[in-house]
């Protein structure tokens, strides 16, 4: 527990110094950030919301020694990772390649796409229907407190 909460605050202090040093590298980053009143304030809701989240996680790390709050902390980074991610997605929206191509353009043509999208509408449930069968084999074939050999 004590390197779970000494690993947070690392990690948390790498992406604090990363949120600093963006806008400086990337100007156009910083431009979008603290433009205007709105999307600087939308900017700063932002951080002091991933900042209650890193404090709420941190908290969770303590507290998980009770068996029912052990997910806690999976869930906390989870969102953490998932809404730093969405941040930078939208700090460089439209660009897939950054300021050199769109979505649009970066895209392939509509026929190939609609192509994969056929595939994957017909391999898509195939997957889904094995692993669903895989899981109602193995449902409950083994046990936690189980001695057994292998």
């Amino acid at each position: 527990r004590y390197a779970a909460l000494y690993t947070s605050i690392i990690v948390s202090s790498f992406a604090f110094v990363i949120f600093l040093m963006l806008p400086m590298i990337q100007p156009q980053i910083g431009e979008r950030w603290f433009a205007t009143w709105g999307s600087t304030s939308l900017t700063l809701a932002w951080i002091l919301f991933l900042g209650a989240l890193m404090i709420r996680f941190w908290k969770s790390i303590r507290s998980c020694q009770f068996r029912q709050y052990e997910y806690r902390p999976f869930l906390y980074i989870v969102s953490i990772f998932a809404l730093s991610c969405i941040g930078l997605g939208l700090s460089m929206h439209p660009w897939i390649v950054p300021y050199h191509y769109t979505l649009d353009q970066a895209s392939a043509a509509d026929t190939s796409l609609s192509l994969i999208l056929i595939g994957m509408l017909i391999v898509m449930p195939v997957i889904l229907a094995y692993t669903i069968y895989t899981y109602s084999i193995f449902w409950g074939k083994s046990h936690v407190h189980q001695n057994e050999h292998y």
